[in-house]
């Protein structure tokens, strides 16, 4: 049910051809589709972790 809601909206994403390619790679690693893959980063991501990266790269450069 999940994924055929998902599918209601389209969700463009830029990505570098490497980019492109390390996500197909991942997923397929885990037998699923790109789409699907980033559905579940999106759900396990802890965001405190990219809070932490994010900061620290602002601080380094002076902001």
């Amino acid at each position: 049910m999940e994924d055929r809601e998902a599918r209601k909206e389209v969700f463009p994403l830029r990505l570098s051809k490497e980019e492109r390619q390390m996500l197909k790679e991942k997923a397929d690693a885990l037998g699923l589709d790109r789409a699907s893959f980033i559905r579940m980063l999106i759900k396990i991501a802890d965001v405190s972790q990219f809070k932490e990266r994010l900061w620290g790269r602002e601080e380094r450069q002076g902001r």
